[in-house]
């Protein structure tokens, strides 16, 4: 597991609860996909601008002027296939090449999503097959409560 934090991060005001509980089911979802590779939990302060520079596309986030905190959970697991990641936020949803030993109920993605949802915060996935997957959520840095 690496940590790595961005500089000036500052304070963030939310239900730390729920920060926990998505940032928990984040990184207990790449450690069950994850064998023999590396996890990487990264945070960084970014401010509106570029996140519509990176981000490069529309989204509920980019309407007002508030900073945001991203969190990155990046792991080199088995990924995800393309037409797999339509429905990974999805209640029940495993991978085709999912190991039946764990005792996943594929429920830990749709609880993250929920929970962003309620917090006015954004989680999206890049993911490629066998090469790893990282999950994104930007939370604004004062969560309306």
């Amino acid at each position: 597991m690496k940590l790595v934090l961005g500089e000036n991060l500052g304070n963030m005001y939310a239900d730390v609860q729920k920060v926990r509980q998505v940032l928990i089911n984040l990184l207990n979802n790449a450690a069950n996909f994850t064998k023999d590779g590396v996890i990487t939990l990264s945070v960084e302060k970014v401010k509106n601008q570029k996140l519509k520079n990176d981000k490069n596309q529309d989204s509920g986030l980019l309407n007002n002027e508030e900073n945001y905190i991203a969190f990155r959970v990046i792991d080199t697991g088995i990924g995800t296939r393309e037409k797999e990641l339509k429905n990974i936020f999805q209640p029940f949803i495993r991978p085709d090449r999912y190991n039946a030993r764990h005792l996943n109920t594929g429920l830990g993605l749709a609880i993250c999503k929920s929970l962003c949802e309620r917090m006015g915060a954004e989680i999206t996935v890049k993911s490629e097959s066998l090469k790893g997957s990282m999950f994104t959520v930007w939370f604004p840095e004062n969560v309306l409560i």
